[in-house]
């Protein structure tokens, strides 16, 4: 597993009506008998922005063993994705979250390496991959935690998401670029178009594309240029200003070839690659092309995401079966502010200039420089 992915765009059905529960109801959830449950805003700016200004929060009773159910959705005998966001608080006391399906009447969990969370303190995606079996194919999107926690524990949820798909996915309901409600808002299902850059598959670099990083150049921080203005008489320079320059990113590495691998095989997985990175995807001739979403997992402690361009590379090919071929991604970020996830998006504004876009942008969107 990489610390690097890309998003690829790709349909998907969000097949729970009210995925980001909503001031107009929580409409057919449930959740812990012996607590209580609001929708709130009590968490402010911390939040991710990818749902909207509400979560479902939960407070807890002393006798209860999960968190929060969403009401029944059918489903299909074949793979699907399940995902939720969670925030336990601090002294948290009901062990690991986890994010499960009840109700069927059996499935097969393909993918559950995000599936818990002991995590407080901050928000956590939790996702799956399962396939329900031949019977009852009713089931419910459920959080449960490992123990009974003690009373009045606030627990928040939001930003679910269950549907037909074989990857992970970026979050997807009406209210999100390239998606809509495929009825009333919040109380239908909703979808993202299958060409639109802004969502899609999350594709991890070594497990599913194959490209290996060894090493990471231009990730910390950007470059600045200063600018100065002569000084005729005294000598130097009297200091003017200091722009914040694009990012050039470079991921140099390999392709994961298998030994006695073809050379048919190598292209196979550069062409995947080149696909992945093609930015002409879900625009118009006409229109400026969006750009590939590119995605940092430092071990799971530090996650960032930038919008950036193919530039160069992946150009060396095999010398033959099995070789592995060493190779480099070298990317175009204009703007080059890693954001973290769930926490907008945006473009800076060449109205401004680069000192306030600069300040004002990070505190908005809660903005790291580097990676």
């Amino acid at each position: 597993m990489s610390h690097w992915k890309l998003v690829r765009p790709a349909a998907f059905t969000n097949l729970i009506e009210n995925p980001a529960p909503h001031e107009d109801g929580a409409s057919g959830w449930t959740w812990t008998t012996a607590g209580t449950w609001n929708i709130s805003e009590a968490l402010g700016p911390e939040l991710p922005t990818i749902f909207g200004p509400h979560v479902l929060e939960t407070e807890s009773g002393a006798s209860n063993s999960f968190i929060a159910q969403s009401p029944a959705v059918t489903l299909t005998a074949v793979q699907h994705y399940a995902s939720a966001w969670i925030y336990l608080p601090d002294g948290w006391t009901g062990g690991a979250a986890s994010i499960v399906m009840q109700n069927l009447t059996s499935h097969t969990e393909d993918v559950t390496t995000h599936q818990s969370t002991t995590t407080t303190g901050e928000w956590v995606k939790l996702w799956i991959l399962f396939t329900p079996d031949a019977g009852d194919l009713v089931g419910n999107l459920r959080i449960d935690c490992a123990s009974n926690p003690g009373a009045n524990e606030l627990i928040y949820t939001g930003g679910y998401m269950l549907g037909v798909a074989s990857a992970e996915q970026t979050y997807v309901d009406g209210e999100q670029p390239g998606c809509f409600w495929n009825g009333a808002r919040y109380a239908s299902t909703s979808s993202r178009i299958e060409t639109d850059r802004r969502g899609g598959d999350i594709l991890d670099l070594d497990d599913d594309l194959y490209f290996t990083v060894d090493d990471e150049l231009g990730t910390g921080m950007f470059m600045i240029s200063n600018t100065a203005q002569a000084l005729t008489l005294n000598g130097g320079a009297l200091y003017d200003n200091a722009r914040i320059e694009p990012r050039e990113i470079s991921l140099k590495g390999s392709f994961n070839i298998a030994a006695g691998a073809t050379v048919s095989n190598f292209h196979t997985r550069r062409q995947a690659l080149l696909k992945a990175l093609y930015t002409r995807t879900g625009t118009n001739v006409e229109e400026s092309p969006l750009p590939v979403l590119v995605r940092y997992d430092g071990g799971g402690v530090v996650q960032r995401e930038i919008g950036a361009y193919y530039q160069s590379g992946l150009n060396n090919g095999p010398t033959g079966a099995g070789v592995r071929v060493q190779d480099e991604i070298r990317l175009f970020a204009p703007d080059p502010f890693f954001k973290g996830w769930g926490r907008g998006g945006g473009i800076l504004d060449v109205g401004d200039s680069g000192t306030f876009r600069a300040v004002a942008h990070r505190r908005a969107l809660h903005q790291d420089i580097a990676a």
